[in-house]
């Protein structure tokens, strides 16, 4: 038989755990939890169950944005236990932020102790996502957030928000099956793994987009951010529309629907109020939005060869229309205008770069499969 491979080794994958040493976990407890983040965040945490994680936003009252977080519920028997992962030097912030509307909540927030790394990957099959990684390793989890954020960036450039917008049937229609299930709507997906009680192969679905993955113990040679491995999960999370709020949204400034975290399911439209929410919601239902973060992306060559990054003007016809965000190989997140972007999304340059949008954008099979940037 082969010799077991130590839990302090990560496992020989061709799609390893990434180790993020920049994110961080905080655990929320006591009676309250559950109501007193419901009235603050963007999410539904009606929708958060054991098996599924919870992408969110947490907002200024003027409906601009603070920070983006995944929230897990890690014991399936506690309700009002969560663990929130966010950037680490956003962790004292957001306790801070968290501490300043608790009054007289029933909630603890603390550092997680013991301390858990933070590990990402784009593993998609049930036996690349660490079948030798005891159960009791760790917490497993996959990324809840919709991959179908960066199809259709043509309509999503060229279509008034309030006619692009779901209704509020579709915004409810979110997975909220027990754990163990898939919601076929969401099967690209597959469903969060947590553990120990209820980790295992046969529930994590096919296709899933990416997983993070909660450790006590580090993994020694896990690859870091300065690594081909992040550069490929970076890539995918630009190709499929993702935000990323440390990168790509200036704080205290923007507003979500102007940044694609509507699209990348981080607002709850069914839920009653939370911060920031008269603001979010006026923006949708009166198609006030005037921005949006797009995938684009070089024909030739990458971002780096022509020295083109964060903050780079993006022109059409010679007048800025928008700014690069997250740029990584030949993808990158742009923020652009959506008036300007209807009157001509091929003639998008950065510099003397042209620009296509990504996503499915081109209307066929046939179109789709000559696209240069096609992934």
């Amino acid at each position: 038989m082969p010799e077991e491979t130590p839990v302090s080794t990560p496992a020989k994958r061709d799609t390893p755990l990434i180790s993020l040493e920049d994110r961080g976990l905080m655990v929320l407890s006591g009676q309250d939890t559950r109501s007193f983040l419901q009235g603050l965040v963007t999410a539904d945490l009606d929708l958060l169950v054991p098996g599924r994680a919870l992408y969110s936003t947490l907002l200024t009252p003027q409906g601009k944005f603070l920070d983006d977080f995944f929230l897990v519920q890690p014991d399936a028997e506690d309700d009002n236990l969560l663990w929130l992962e966010a950037s680490k030097k956003r962790l004292v912030p957001i306790a801070r932020r968290l501490a300043l509307y608790r009054l007289r909540a029933d909630v603890k927030i603390a550092a997680l102790e013991p301390v858990h790394h933070v590990y990402v990957s784009l593993a998609r099959d049930p036996k690349e996502l660490g079948t030798d990684l005891p159960p009791q390793a760790g917490l497993w989890c996959c990324d809840p957030r919709p991959s179908s954020a960066g199809d259709n960036a043509q309509n999503r450039a060229t279509t008034p928000l309030a006619e692009k917008q779901p209704t509020d049937q579709e915004s409810a229609d979110q997975i909220t099956a027990a754990p163990g299930t898939v919601d076929e709507r969401k099967a690209d997906l597959g469903p969060a793994i947590l553990g120990p009680a209820i980790l295992g192969p046969a529930i994590l679905g096919a296709a899933i987009l990416g997983s993070r993955y909660y450790s006590q113990q580090r993994l020694d040679g896990a690859p870091g951010t300065d690594s081909p491995a992040y550069q490929a999960y970076e890539q995918q999370r630009i190709r499929l529309g993702l935000p990323d709020g440390e990168q790509d949204v200036e704080r205290e400034k923007s507003t979500l629907l102007d940044n694609g975290f509507d699209h990348a399911g981080a607002i709850a439209w069914q839920k009653g109020c939370y911060m920031g929410q008269e603001i979010t919601a006026r923006m949708r239902y009166r198609g006030l939005a005037k921005w949006d973060l797009l995938p684009v992306g070089l024909a030739t060559g990458n971002f780096a060869d022509f020295d083109l990054g964060h903050g780079e003007a993006v022109t059409l016809d010679g007048k800025p229309v928008g700014q690069l965000r997250s740029c990584s190989g030949n993808v990158a997140l742009a923020r652009l205008r959506l008036e300007a972007l209807s009157e001509g999304l091929d003639r998008l340059m950065v510099h003397d770069q042209p620009l296509h949008l990504l996503g499915r954008l081109l209307g066929s099979a046939e179109q789709e499969a000559t696209d240069p940037l096609r992934v």
